[in-house]
């Protein structure tokens, strides 16, 4: 992610570039550092209180339906996979047009092929963010978190 779009405008320009209001914020897995604006789960070190682990399980089950969707857009849309993200507006425009183009795809029952769902099986790799350790902005996250996980 260090080299994506997303990433040099969150350095550039803060994440309020790609995360409008305090109420969004993006689902990132385990190797990603929790941020006012990216909600990881939480490490687990052995010590966790079961509202975290309750935390953590509703945050993987999150992040997998969004996984699963890529995969899907991805599956039916080969073009997705050779997508250079550049302008976030743009891209996710682009994205969200595909998932209105999936779903009319859905409605009127055209059949998608076996090809897709191995797409949806295969993990892509992940990079961990680098140079966002904005102290505040962990701050904010881990209150963020701690107030998702209390209304759980």
């Amino acid at each position: 992610m260090s080299l994506s779009s997303f990433h040099k405008k969150i350095v550039n320009e803060g994440p309020r570039s790609i995360v409008y209001e305090d109420r969004f914020h993006l689902v990132g897995d385990k190797a990603y550092p929790n941020r006012c604006w990216l909600m990881a789960p939480y490490k687990d070190y052995g010590n966790l209180t079961r509202q975290q682990k309750k935390y953590n399980y509703h945050h993987s089950v999150t992040r997998v339906v969004i996984e699963h969707t890529f995969g899907l857009l991805k599956g039916r849309w080969r073009r997705l996979l050779a997508l250079v993200l550049k302008d976030v507006a743009e891209d996710t425009n682009f994205i969200l047009a595909a998932c209105v183009l999936h779903n009319f795809c859905y409605l009127h029952n055209d059949k998608v092929v076996e090809e897709m769902h191995e797409n949806i099986r295969r993990v892509e790799g992940r990079h961990a963010l680098e140079g966002l350790n904005d102290a505040r902005s962990k701050e904010v996250g881990t209150q963020k978190r701690q107030q998702i996980c209390d209304m759980i």
